[in-house]
């Protein structure tokens, strides 16, 4: 729609209306779009600080703190902060805090929920969930497990409920 004595742009073929009518018709809860596409894999991050805050938000509620080396999918970059899939929720780091990886495995969930376990095996305590379309990347392999930061600890979950690619 034009407004009157207003100006406009045109955002090119690549700019998500669908999502972009979603926002508008769901207000301010839709959750925000990631801020460029990746045709190459996901993004994946690396903690680079001996222990780094999770929080709720950009300068949200501290939730809990991650170790050096914890790695996550970067779904999306706003103002210095990377949002990631954390204990089957999203949460946000500092980028100041976190590089790049690639070549690693990245577990996008397939199942509407998932278990996630202490060890690589259903006998292992439940320890939380994991829902469809989520990322994390593996840690390491265990037959057909994989171990992921699930949290400030990793957790396992069963790979045939995942899809599998490389991060870019």
């Amino acid at each position: 729609v034009e407004v009157p004595n207003q100006s406009h742009w045109d955002p090119g073929p690549h700019f998500p209306w669908n999502y972009y009518m979603t926002l508008v018709r769901q207000g301010s809860t839709a959750t925000p779009v990631p801020t460029a596409s990746n045709p190459t894999g996901p993004d994946v991050i690396e903690t680079t600080a001996s222990w780094l805050n999770v929080r709720t938000g950009i300068w949200g509620t501290r939730l809990s703190s991650i170790p050096r080396g914890s790695r996550f999918v970067r779904l999306e970059s706003q103002r210095g902060w990377a949002r990631i899939n954390w204990r089957g929720r999203t949460a946000w780091l500092s980028e100041k805090y976190v590089r790049s990886v690639s070549g690693a495995t990245v577990h996008t969930v397939k199942t509407s929920k998932l278990n996630v376990r202490k060890g690589p095996s259903t006998r292992r305590s439940r320890i939380g969930s994991v829902r469809r379309g989520q990322k994390y990347v593996e840690i390491r392999p265990s037959g057909s497990w994989s171990k992921f930061w699930y949290s400030s600890v990793p957790g396992w979950f069963h790979g045939s409920y995942t899809g599998t690619e490389n991060s870019r």
